[in-house]
């Protein structure tokens, strides 16, 4: 028995550069995922200087 190929036609230059593209982006963080970064780690340090019961409610809250 074949295998059954998953593309039956070869891609065009167009799709293949599109294709390209969106790996790419894919594969990059958004700028917002970066911005949350910058943002979230001096609040997970002062989140960490909290006793443990208001951790464990800020934890409940969120």
């Amino acid at each position: 028995m074949e295998p059954t190929p998953i593309i039956t036609s070869p891609l065009t230059n167009e799709d293949f550069a599109a294709l390209t593209r969106e790996k790419e982006e894919l594969e990059s963080p958004s700028l917002t995922m970066k911005l949350a970064s910058v943002v979230g780690a001096p609040i997970e340090k002062l989140m960490n200087r909290l006793p443990g019961v208001e951790q464990e409610k800020v934890d409940e809250a969120t």
